[in-house]
Order: C-alpha cells, then structure tokens, then sequence
C-alpha cells in the first residue's frame, strides 16, 4: 500500500530541490514517484513545470504538453492543470485562442469552487445569525452567476440551496 505521507514529503523535497535550482535532479524525483503514483496530476503538472525548467539536455517541450494531457487526463477539473496549460499554449505554442479557451475553462471551474465556498459559508454565517454578512456572500454569489453562470451549475444538485438560504437571512424571517 502506498503511503501518502511518504507522497508529501517527497514532493516537499522536490520542492526544496526546486527553490535551490536542481531542476534534474527534482525531475528524477518526480517520475520516480509518478511510477507510484500514475494518476496523480499534480504530479504531472510539476513534471512539466520542471521540464519547463530544466535544459536542453532534459526532456523535449514535448514531454511537458504530454504530462500536462496527462494531468486533465487524470483530473479534467484541475484549475491548476487548466491554468498551467492555458499559460503553455500562450507562451510555448504561441496559441493565444487555444490558450484564452483553456482559461475560460480554468475561470469556470474557479467560479464553480468559489461559489460553492461562498454558498457554504452563507449557511454558516446564517446560522450563526450573521445576516449581513451571509446576504453579502450569496450576493457575491449571485454576481458570478451573472458573469458566467456558475451558480447554476451548483445549485443544480440543490436548487433550494440559494432560496433557502436567501430566506433564511432575509429580513421577513
């Protein structure tokens, strides 16, 4: 059985590799433990950061496109994985619409986190009779569900989420 415990502090040595600009010896690391750990796309997307990093002795700027593939492959939502490619096809393959595609992608997926943390926090904060500031975080809500829909796209599992909430700290109850 793998430990993850063993995981993190691998990565933090990697990490600490990294900031002392062993990018090789930090790559090595990390496609050791991706020999372990296959589906983890964080671990895909540091491999092509380090790639990035690295000389023209390393791994081709291929291989990073390719760990970057593997990292949505193994999580399609990874903000980070999004973000990190969005900025690849800018800047390596020279693609500013793949790339303003690609952080669209990345922006929703943020929206969708962030509106549900605000929903979360708006039924604590209610709870705790703390109107105002709960009205302020279903109106943040509700802003970026103007601007691209997120919103919806949590409240579809629920939608009594929002008016619940909404009644709940409205001034009539």
């Amino acid at each position: 059985m793998k430990s993850t415990t063993t995981l993190k502090r691998k990565v933090s040595e990697v990490n600490s590799q990294m900031s002392r600009g062993s990018y090789s010896a930090a790559l090595q690391a990390v496609e050791s433990l991706l020999d372990q750990w296959p589906g983890a796309a964080p671990l895909h997307i540091l491999r092509a950061e380090l790639i990035q990093l690295g000389d023209e002795s390393g791994p081709s700027l291929d291989e990073a496109k390719k760990s970057l593939a593997e990292a949505l492959k193994a999580d399609p939502n990874s903000i980070e994985a999004l973000i990190e490619q969005g900025h690849f096809q800018f800047a390596v393959d020279d693609d500013a619409k793949a790339a303003a595609k690609t952080f669209e992608k990345a922006i929703a997926a943020s929206a969708k986190m962030l509106v549900a943390a605000l929903l979360g926090r708006a039924a604590a904060l209610a709870e705790l009779d703390r109107r105002q500031e709960a009205f302020d975080c279903l109106a943040h809500a509700q802003r970026l569900q103007n601007s691209n829909g997120a919103l919806k796209s949590v409240a579809a599992s629920n939608p009594e989420t929002i008016l619940t909430l909404w009644e709940s700290i409205s001034p009539t109850s």
